[in-house]
């Protein structure tokens, strides 16, 4: 009602409020542009309500509907041998939830052999797009999330309340306790699953993570050493391309075969450094 109001109030021009018109509704005075948008609503509800009553099954008009909520249960119950259609409502309860709770163990059994798949192909060293892939994960570790926090209020505050009416039910109906029970061994056994799956995932992202920083750490190591080994080269190199007018080993016979000699010579020498300073 609130928000039809403030919708109809939005699309209203805008004009100034004028003092004394005498607008009340309920013994208190209201405001003209106000007065005019409940009374256009209440001439809108009065157009649609011929409807009342009616089962909403349009998805523009229910976004969520009986049917569509319980399908795969109505179908169970269409059929003539169907274990839900044993017993009286006790029993029609605890199997309906029962059910459902065993289909969280199987979404978590997906969720099990998607992350599997993906620790797979992270593994293979011809997967492309490894990225892509360390994304599908981060969604799979917020959708768990968002699974175990949805699941996790029915499981401490639900099915304690469940176990107590299936206690004082034990004598009379003793298959309502035993569906219970196995209600609480579902949701015993999804929340630390579910757990598990979350802890796996962020395992995953923290694998690729250091595979990739240890990857780039030895690229700058290759880097460094070849920095390192040259760097006697470098030296003599700038040494003698200054622009002096008297350098004398410039005038040598074998100058230049010095030069590669001794370059060569201290380019082992720092490599040699390097290798020991590794081991050590």
């Amino acid at each position: 009602m609130e928000h039809c109001v403030r919708k109809e109030l939005s699309n209203l021009p805008k004009q100034p409020d004028y003092q004394g018109a005498g607008y009340k509704m309920s013994g208190i005075e209201v405001p003209r542009r106000l007065h005019e948008a409940l009374k256009h609503h209440a001439g809108h509800a009065h157009d649609q309500s011929h409807h009342r009553g009616e089962k909403a099954t349009d998805e523009d008009g229910a976004c969520v509907t009986f049917e569509k909520t319980f399908e795969p249960v109505l179908q169970v119950l269409e059929r003539q041998n169907s274990m839900l259609r044993l017993g009286d409502h006790w029993h029609l309860l605890t199997r309906i939830v029962l059910n459902r709770t065993a289909e969280y163990l199987d979404v978590l059994e997906v969720y099990d052999a998607a992350i599997i798949r993906i620790a797979h192909l992270l593994n293979d060293a011809k997967t492309p797009n490894k990225d892509t892939l360390v994304s599908k994960i981060e969604a799979v570790k917020l959708e768990l999330n968002a699974l175990e926090r949805l699941v996790k209020p029915f499981a401490e505050y639900v099915v304690p309340d469940l176990i107590a009416l299936a206690q004082k039910l034990q004598g009379d109906y003793p298959t309502v306790f035993h569906h219970v029970k196995d209600i609480q061994n579902n949701m015993r056994a999804f929340t630390p699953r579910c757990t598990s799956l979350v802890s796996r995932c962020e395992h995953l992202t923290d694998e690729y993570d250091r595979k990739a920083s240890d990857k780039t750490n030895s690229i700058l190591n290759i880097l460094t050493f070849i920095t390192f080994v040259v760097t006697p080269m470098q030296l003599m190199t700038g040494l003698y391309g200054m622009n002096f007018k008297i350098i004398p080993e410039l005038g040598w016979d074998y100058g230049y075969h010095y030069f590669w000699s001794l370059a060569l010579t201290l380019s082992l020498i720092f490599a040699l450094i390097l290798v020991c300073l590794q081991r050590a």
